[in-house]
C-alpha cells in the first residue's frame, strides 16, 4: 500500500492511498436495463376511443409488455392506493355519474439486495355504476409504468377508451323543485318577488345555481323584467 507525506510549516502527515469502490443500488441498474428494453419494445396505441376517436394505449397492454421485463430483470413491484371521498356528479342528460380519484405509490425493488425506490401518480374516473375506483386505480398504475420508463408509442395523446359526456357536481337536496319555482314560475309575478324570492333562498342554492345553471338564471329574470315593464304600460302614467 502506497503511503504518501505532505509537509504543511513544521507538521508533517502521513497518509495511505487507499482505493475505493463505491457500487449503487441494483435497483437503479435494473430500472435503467428495463427502461432500455422497453425503448426496444415500445408499446403501440393499438386501441381507440369511441366517442373521441383517438389511439390510446390499455392498461392490459401496458401490463403485457412490462410485467415480464420486470421479472427478467429481477425487479419486484408492489403497489399502494389512498383513495379520496367519491363525488356524486350528473350529467346533462340528468344521469348520475360517480367521480373517484386515488394516489398510487409505486415501490421498485431489486431482488438481489433488496434496494428500492418508488414513484407517486394521481388517477382519476367516473362511472356510472361501481368501477370508478378501478378505474382510477388502472389510469394511476397506467402512467406511473408510461412515465417511468419513457415508453415509446406512436401518436400523441394519451388518455382511456371511453370518454364520459360532460358533468357537473351533484346539486343540494331539494335544488331542483325550489330553481324550477324560481326559474319558472316566479318571473311571472315580476322583478321584485323574483329578487325577493332569491334573496330568501339558502345560499348554497344560490351558489350552485350561480355556478352551473346560470344562463337559466339569467332567462329568468329577463322575464321577470319584461313582465314588470308590461305591467307598468298597462297601468299608464302616474297620475
Amino acid at each position: 500500500m502506497a503511503k504518501t507525506t505532505t509537509t504543511t510549516g513544521d507538521t508533517t502527515y502521513t497518509t495511505s492511498d487507499v482505493k475505493l469502490t463505491v457500487t449503487a443500488p441494483a435497483i437503479y441498474t435494473a430500472l435503467v436495463n428495463v427502461s432500455a428494453e422497453l425503448a426496444k419494445v415500445g408499446i403501440s396505441k393499438d386501441r381507440r376511443n369511441e366517442q373521441q376517436h383517438f389511439a390510446f394505449r390499455g392498461i392490459d397492454d401496458v401490463m403485457n409488455v412490462v410485467s415480464p421485463i420486470l421479472a427478467k430483470h429481477g425487479v419486484a413491484f408492489r403497489v399502494e392506493y389512498e383513495d379520496y371521498p367519491d363525488v356524486e356528479r350528473v350529467t346533462g342528460k340528468g344521469s348520475t355519474l360517480i367521480y373517484s380519484k386515488v394516489k398510487g405509490t409505486f415501490t421498485f425493488t431489486a431482488a438481489v439486495d433488496g434496494s428500492e425506490t418508488w414513484v407517486t401518480t394521481f388517477g382519476v374516473a367516473m362511472d356510472s355504476g361501481d368501477k370508478s375506483c378501478n378505474k382510477a386505480m388502472s389510469a394511476a398504475l397506467k402512467y406511473a409504468l408510461l412515465q417511468t420508463f419513457l415508453i415509446p408509442t406512436e401518436g400523441n395523446e394519451d388518455a382511456d377508451g371511453t370518454t364520459q359526456e360532460p358533468s357537473i357536481p351533484k346539486p343540494p337536496a331539494g335544488f331542483e323543485d325550489w330553481f324550477s319555482e324560481i326559474a319558472k314560475q316566479t318571473p311571472e309575478q315580476g322583478f321584485d318577488p323574483l329578487r325577493k324570492a332569491w334573496t330568501d333562498s339558502p345560499l348554497p342554492f344560490r351558489e350552485y345555481a350561480m355556478q352551473f345553471r346560470k344562463d337559466e338564471w339569467e332567462a329568468a329574470k329577463k322575464r321577470a323584467t319584461v313582465v314588470t315593464k308590461a305591467a307598468k304600460e298597462q297601468a299608464g302614467p302616474a297620475a
